[in-house]
């Protein structure tokens, strides 16, 4: 019990330390001097070009992107265990079948993208 407690305090804590240097970065990517300092560190440290990810990041641009994806998802026809769609196949000497042409009762259908070099 002492430890589930212990635990859930160290998380909020966790937590709190996060949210606060968010926060402070957030409030140094506007003063010239602190941005300057910033970029020249993550320069330095993570060895890549200095990005402002706080002019893209929680913009509308970026939810809109984020609410396109979860809408596709929404309206995807294929669901996890939902039946195999009998689309139309081309076979390598260039004829017509379907796909559940290829499919017995006695074994499964396996399909494998990709390539086998």
């Amino acid at each position: 019990m002492v430890a589930a407690l212990a635990h859930r305090v160290a998380v909020g804590i966790t937590v709190l330390k996060v949210a606060i240097l968010i926060v402070l970065l957030r409030i140094a990517s506007y003063i010239p001097i602190l941005k300057e300092h910033l970029k020249k560190r993550e320069e330095r440290y993570f060895m890549v070009p200095y990005q402002d990810f706080w002019d893209d990041y929680g913009t509308h641009k970026m939810f809109s992107a984020i609410l396109k994806i979860f809408l596709s998802d929404l309206n995807k026809t294929i669901r996890l265990g939902s039946s195999a769609p009998d689309c139309k196949l081309v076979t390598t000497d260039g004829k017509e079948c379907r796909l559940l042409e290829f499919a017995k009762d006695s074994r499964p259908l396996v399909l494998n993208f990709g390539s086998c070099t």
